[in-house]
């Protein structure tokens, strides 16, 4: 079964399970493709995985005349999604349909705790038609904005260019929600981090500090998953900006949707400063790291692993030890539960 044929089996699977993990299949796949595993180790892996998730829904088509986005965050709309995205992919190719469905998309990145987002990002980088359209369409049915700040005036209003300042003066939520779509939702009810998202300068440079107050909340925080998930997220912001005119739209769209996740998370109390978290030595090589993590049954620790190597690559920061560190994290995080579960079936 070759790298096309896998992601095809991935059409029988469903979007997510019903505790809202999502389908993360190809991009977990994609992960250990771009470490060297080979078609055969892929295909066991896929095997494995595939029991996860619950068949998908029978397929229904998109109702003629309705507009493309009058079923933005409609969970029972997936499957008619899935027909309305693989038509439109069909006849006008994934980059120009991509062109015109991001600027739309954006304010609602916040899709299934951003999982939405990690997966779109993943299957357009696997090049496979069917895995972009069902990728959009589960973005589409769990479309999450968060609302706007009110206007700020005086003090409180002074810009922020570092969303680490920002974070360190918020205080974790206290919902207790097991769905982290549901924790952005209490976090914004709260005020607080959208107050906060309201002064955060959003450039040029958002994307690289971005980038860098998630690896980290990894590298810091033991690899939290939500810290995870903002490693992955803000990659996947990189990849699919590249698709748009005005890439910028999509950072200000998730600059916001950051400050609520890692106060969601608890960020505040998990994250050191950046010079603590890249003092951490001795620093395994990314060699050594890829090889460890070929061995990993977690889709997650591994999508983070592969941004936090394609991070510094694309920020030339190459040298550095801070996504090395929080890849390193993930990668222990990620082996530790896996070795006392094999000790306690001895």
């Amino acid at each position: 079964m070759n790298w096309v044929e896998l992601l095809d089996t991935l059409a029988g699977l469903d979007a997510e399970d019903a505790a809202g993990r999502g389908n993360l299949m190809g991009a977990g796949l994609l992960a250990l493709r771009e470490f060297g595993v080979d078609e055969g180790r892929l295909q066991h892996v896929a095997a494995g995985w595939a029991h996860r998730l619950p068949p998908a829904p029978p397929p229904a088509a998109w109702p003629a005349g309705d507009a493309w986005a009058g079923r933005f965050g409609q969970r029972g709309a997936w499957p008619v999604y899935r027909a309305l995205f693989t038509d439109w992919i069909e006849h006008e190719g994934a980059t120009d349909v991509l062109a015109q469905v991001l600027p739309q998309l954006w304010p609602g990145c916040g899709a299934a705790g951003l999982q939405a987002l990690v997966r779109a990002a993943s299957a357009v980088r696997t090049g496979h038609r069917g895995e972009v359209a069902d990728a959009l369409a589960w973005w589409a049915c769990r479309w999450l904005a968060l609302p706007a700040a009110a206007p700020l005036s005086g003090r409180a209003a002074a810009p922020v260019e570092d969303p680490v300042v920002l974070l360190r003066k918020l205080r974790a939520t206290g919902s207790t929600a097991r769905r982290f779509d549901q924790r952005l939702r209490a976090v914004a009810a709260e005020g607080a981090a959208a107050r906060a998202a309201a002064r955060l300068v959003v450039d040029e440079r958002t994307p690289a500090r971005l980038a860098a107050a998630a690896a980290v909340a990894c590298a810091g925080s033991g690899a939290h998953p939500v810290a995870q998930w903002l490693v992955s997220a803000t990659h996947a912001v990189r990849v699919l900006a590249r698709f748009v005119d005005e890439p910028g739209r999509a950072w200000q769209a998730y600059a916001p949707v950051f400050l609520h996740a890692a106060v969601a998370a608890g960020w505040r109390a998990q994250a050191p400063a950046p010079r603590d978290a890249a003092r951490r030595e001795p620093t395994p090589a990314w060699d050594e790291i890829v090889a460890a993590a070929c061995a990993l049954d977690d889709p997650l620790a591994l999508i983070c692993i592969e941004s936090c190597r394609a991070e510094e690559r694309d920020l030339a920061l190459a040298g550095q030890t801070l996504w090395r560190a929080a890849a390193a994290q993930v990668l222990a995080a990620a082996t530790v539960p896996a070795a006392l579960r094999a000790r306690a079936t001895r």
